[in-house]
Formats: structure tokens, sequence, C-alpha cells
């Protein structure tokens, strides 16, 4: 192996490596907004989380598919990419994790069924998580 191919597999598994850390702070940012958040652990899906949240007792289970995008803008000024035409068909939302920890939902989280998109900031995840939305217990 030359040297170029021992650096594309190093900026390989550090971009996974990454996907990977995004997807989980995106996980627990929405575990904390009462979300119950399904990983999936393959490589490859149309979707990285599916989450919910359970509307009552007996309520009916509205599942989001949830792409999750890791930027580091300090790098990337062109952001993340857009979704593929395969998951704008099937519903998928997309979740933009920066660097910093900081999470944009692109859909409004207290929007019941799939007529959920917006651009709502919200938030950074961390140890203390400083929100920018409305952060009442019912939301």
């Amino acid at each position: 192996m030359s040297n170029g191919d021992d650096t594309d597999e190093i900026k390989s598994f550090q971009a996974h490596r990454l996907g990977t850390w995004a997807e989980l702070i995106g996980a627990s940012f929405l575990i904390r907004r009462k979300f119950e958040v399904f990983i999936h652990t393959g490589s490859q899906s149309i979707c990285d989380l599916v989450a919910f949240q359970r509307r009552g007792a007996v309520g009916k289970l509205d599942p989001v598919l949830i792409d999750v995008k890791f930027v580091n803008l300090d790098l990337d000024r062109a952001g993340p990419k857009p979704l593929s035409h395969e998951q704008i068909r099937a519903g998928v939302v997309r979740m933009v994790v920066g660097a910093d920890g900081a999470v944009v939902c692109e859909w409004d989280l207290n929007t019941k069924g799939r007529n959920r998109s917006s651009n709502e900031h919200t938030g950074k995840a961390g140890a203390k998580l400083s929100v920018t939305t409305n952060t009442a217990k019912d939301n």
C-alpha cells in the first residue's frame, strides 16, 4: 500500500468515527426531549436514527427517520451534504451536529406527524445543554 492509500484509509476511519460521535450526540439530544431513539448499527442505511415520542398511554407512534450529518464549519464551509432523493421520498429528516456539539434539527420537534419541516436551531448538546428554543418539560 502506498502512503496515499494509508492516508485515505485514515481519513475514512476518522470520518466514520466523527459520524458515530454525531449520531450519539443526536440520540442523547432527543432522549433528553423524551424521544425513544433507535440507532442503526450497520454501515449503510437510509437513516441513522429512528425516533418517536409517545403521545399518551395508548398514543399512536409516529416514527421520525433521521439522517445525522457531522459538520465542522471551520474546515467545510459548504456545510453538510443534502438528503438523497431516496431519503426525501422516504420522509427522512436531517439533523446536523457541529464539531462543538451544537445540534440543529431541520424539523419541528413539537409537531406530530410527518409534516415536520422547519429550520429550528435546537441547541447545543453537552453536559450543560444550552437550548435556544422553548425547553418546557412538555416539549
